[in-house]
């Protein structure tokens, strides 16, 4: 950025208030003929509101996202697992994490591990296999048996994922209404959204019967364009040749 209006008397203030008309014109203009850079510009912006949110020193971004960067090299972090965390529940984990004992990591550990799975859905259809290995930061079970290679973890792992401990840390985080759970038809379906195990039910419902009519409605066209093209097939016509 060679031509960069930088501004070294730190003039472009009116009525002592920040003014960076010029700056901001240059910047996106720039972004327009180079997209890669706005994605960094956006990338340590929230990395940046992130530090600034749990207290952190502001001027280690740029070790966090070169860090990243090292291994995104050597990670597939497409296919990781991510969770929508409120802010402040995040805030709160972070300044707890000293004394926060054993049992309440698992249960914040499912908890996440639960959220991985739900995104930004309203709920979501899942097995208590998956939520196990979403607890461990794994993605599906041949990604959870390659990190069960640490001895240390696998301790952890055999004992928050025994029927006791599971059914235990699931009960607790549907206590505090953190989830909202309920098994069906050999399936557990998920929500954060939904408070109550009755509009869960009423939800799972609603969206079953919405496939169950799309499914007959695409059943319905797929043999309505069959008899549309049928229609359009000359028919056989007989020719009689009187033989002289």
């Amino acid at each position: 950025m060679e031509d960069f209006p930088y501004d070294e008397y730190y003039s472009g203030f009116g009525s002592y208030e920040f003014n960076p008309g010029d700056e901001i014109d240059y910047l996106q203009g720039y972004c327009k003929e180079y997209p890669y850079f706005n994605d960094w510009v956006l990338e340590w912006y929230r990395v940046r509101q992130t530090y600034d949110m749990l207290n952190l020193k502001t001027n280690t971004v740029k070790h966090t996202l070169d860090v990243v960067d090292k291994y995104k090299k050597t990670h597939d972090f497409d296919n990781c697992a991510f969770i929508l965390l409120n802010a402040k529940v995040m805030s709160n984990i972070y300044e707890a994490r000293n004394s926060m004992k054993s049992d309440e990591r698992a249960v914040w550990a499912m908890y996440m591990g639960i959220l991985s799975i739900i995104g930004d859905k309203d709920f979501a259809q899942t097995t208590s296999d998956m939520i196990k290995c979403r607890m461990f930061g794994a993605s599906n079970r041949k990604e959870l048996d390659l990190l069960l290679k640490d001895k240390a973890l696998k301790k952890v792992h055999d004992k928050y994922t025994s029927k006791y401990k599971y059914n235990k840390l699931l009960n607790i985080i549907q206590d505090r209404n953190m989830i909202t759970e309920i098994g069906l038809k050999r399936r557990t379906y998920v929500s954060h959204k939904i408070k109550s195990v009755d509009g869960l039910v009423v939800a799972i419902s609603a969206k079953e019967i919405e496939s169950e009519r799309r499914k007959q409605r695409n059943d319905e066209k797929t043999k309505a364009r069959a008899k549309y093209y049928s229609l359009l097939q000359p028919k056989d016509e007989s020719i009689n040749i009187k033989a002289e």
